[in-house]
Parts: C-alpha cells; sequence; structure tokens
C-alpha cells in the first residue's frame, strides 16, 4: 500500500474518531474535517475530496446515519483547502485565520441549504441549539440553519485549520520530500 493510500485511510480515521467524540459530546462544532484539511494540504485536492467522500460514507455506520447528505460539503472543503494552499494563503499567521474564514464560509453555504431542506433543520449535532435560537428570533427556517452554521462553522474551521498546519509546520522538509508529500505552501 502507497503512502498516500495509507495517509488518507489515517486521515478518514482521524475524522471518523473525532467526529464520534464530538457528537458524542453533542459539541455544537464538529471537527470531522481535520483529516479532510490534512489530506488537501499534504496530498492535493483529489486526496482531500477521497478523505471527505470515505469519511461520509464510513461515518454513516460508524459515527451519524446522516453523513451521506454531507458528502457535497467534504468535497467542497477539500477543493477549497486545495486552492487555499495553491495561492500560498497559509503562510503567514493571519493568512492562515483568513483562510479559515473562508473555508468555515463554503462550507457553511454547503451544508446549510441540506440541513434546512433535508432535515427541517434538525441534524442531532450540536448546532441544532444554535438553530432553534435564531428560529426563536423569529427567522425562516433557511436563515436560522444559516445563521447556525456561521456561528459554528467559524469556530470550527479556526480550530481544524490552526491544527492541521501546526501539524503540517511540525514535519521536518525532509519527510514531506522523502514521501512525495505538500507542505501548507509550494
Amino acid at each position: 500500500m502507497s503512502v498516500r493510500t495509507s495517509l488518507v485511510i489515517a486521515f478518514t480515521a482521524l475524522n471518523l474518531t473525532i467526529g464520534g467524540l464530538v457528537a458524542w459530546l453533542r459539541l455544537p462544532i464538529y471537527l470531522d474535517s481535520t483529516g479532510i484539511v490534512l489530506a488537501s494540504l499534504l496530498l492535493g485536492w483529489r486526496a482531500g475530496v477521497s478523505c471527505g467522500v470515505l469519511t461520509c460514507l464510513i461515518g454513516f455506520f460508524v459515527v451519524n446515519p446522516y453523513l451521506p447528505f454531507f458528502t457535497g460539503t467534504a468535497i467542497v472543503i477539500g477543493l477549497v483547502v486545495d486552492q487555499l494552499r495553491r495561492r500560498n494563503l497559509y503562510r503567514s499567521p493571519a493568512l492562515t485565520v483568513i483562510s479559515a474564514l473562508i473555508l468555515a464560509c463554503a462550507a457553511a453555504l454547503a451544508s446549510a441549504p441540506v440541513v434546512a431542506l433535508v432535515f427541517g433543520g434538525v441534524t442531532t449535532s450540536g448546532s441544532d441549539l444554535l438553530t432553534a435560537f435564531f428560529r426563536a428570533t423569529g427567522q425562516s427556517l433557511l436563515d436560522s440553519v444559516m445563521l447556525s452554521q456561521l456561528t459554528s462553522e467559524p469556530v470550527d474551521k479556526l480550530i481544524v485549520t490552526l491544527v492541521s498546519i501546526s501539524v503540517i509546520r511540525a514535519l521536518p522538509r525532509s519527510f514531506l520530500t522523502q514521501h512525495g508529500l505538500r507542505g501548507h505552501a509550494d
């Protein structure tokens, strides 16, 4: 088995482990895209998308039966992270934070319609409380879900992005070169 395949499998397992723990704790964040971000940064968008799709499909059985509906969101995350890396937007702490916020907006835009239209705003995640709060203020269902996503996703994606960049920066350049991996910048 190649290093690339092994890493995609390991990053998928990371997503499922963190996602399962967060779901069990009912936190209003997800953190289950850490592996997608790592795969996209180190291996490119194809690996990130593969990791995301595997996470959603396997996660159906072991974490949450709703995960396959968010495959599109996982694909968006892999593609956006790769584009941000190609534009060298992880080169400084300030740009890394901006990149995390861009990723959060993309993920929120991709997932909010699914949550609202497929699940009526309730997915048994911790962010459902935020959706209920916004509904109580008189917002429409779609607006409530979007506001909920735009409230929770920035925190989630900031944590995921900072952890991923920290891990990659801690890897020796020789390790990256030896295994044909990319860093956070070209």
